[in-house]
């Protein structure tokens, strides 16, 4: 099912620019998006691509980035904030120092502050579940990534029964299916697109940057007006 819903991406996508890339299993606070279309900030990724400011897939690390775009920050300060251990803030502030997302302002105490190029690099996110059939064991995990996205999908692998239409409806997820020929169909749209925020949307983002960057994507080049078609439609395994 993976590669036929990810070369439909336009479909699911329906928007004026076409997505940078398709992504595979993006993992989420609650459940592992199989498939996660990406349109990225290409401002953000060529701001922080010119300053050597690498992609984190830490959740903590990027908890601690955030926290400290405005305010610079001791290990005591963000340990306190995030409510973590010592060691686990000094752990992430080692992985975001590493990643050039952080600096250090030596002094009495040493204080970090997030680099001045760093920004989020997600600008629009539409996340797919696939299932065979078993659509109520989908759907709980289709609305976990309401979280994070600005769309979700549900698809099957067999056409569905009216009550899940009817159910993920009311929920704000689309539903859409493979006919036997292998072409998605389209059920129902989901509810108007939410914006992007929150750190789980940031970890989300950073996890395709990486893989789109690991695939030989370069988001800056940006897709011509109109056109639907990703310009990396899948992952490879592993990425």
């Amino acid at each position: 099912m993976t590669a036929p819903t990810a070369a439909a991406a336009e479909l699911l996508w329906r928007f004026r620019q076409a997505p940078d890339f398709v992504a595979r299993e993006i993992v989420g606070p609650l459940a592992v998006a199989d498939l996660v279309a990406v349109q990225f900030d290409h401002g953000a990724v060529k701001d922080r691509s010119q300053a050597g400011i690498y992609p984190t897939e830490d959740l903590l690390t990027l908890r601690v980035v955030m926290s400290c775009r405005r305010t610079a920050r001791s290990v005591s300060d963000l340990a306190g904030l995030l409510r973590v251990s010592s060691s686990s803030a000094r752990r992430a502030i080692a992985i975001g120092l590493e990643a050039s997302a952080l600096t250090e302002e030596r002094g009495r105490v040493r204080r970090y502050r997030t680099h001045n190029a760093w920004r989020p690099v997600g600008r629009r996110m539409v996340a797919a579940e696939l299932k065979r059939s078993d659509w109520r064991r989908a759907a709980n995990q289709a609305w976990a990534y309401q979280a994070w996205a600005n769309a979700v999908w549900l698809v099957l692998g067999t056409r569905p029964p009216l009550e899940a239409a009817g159910q993920l409806a009311e929920s704000g997820i689309g539903l859409a299916y493979l006919g036997e020929d292998e072409q998605l169909n389209i059920v129902a749209r989901p509810a108007r697109a939410k914006r992007l925020s929150g750190v789980a949307s940031v970890w989300a983002s950073e996890q395709a940057l990486r893989r789109a960057l690991a695939n030989g994507v370069e988001p800056g080049a940006s897709p011509k007006r109109g056109s639907a078609r990703p310009r990396a439609q899948l992952a490879v395994p592993g990425c």
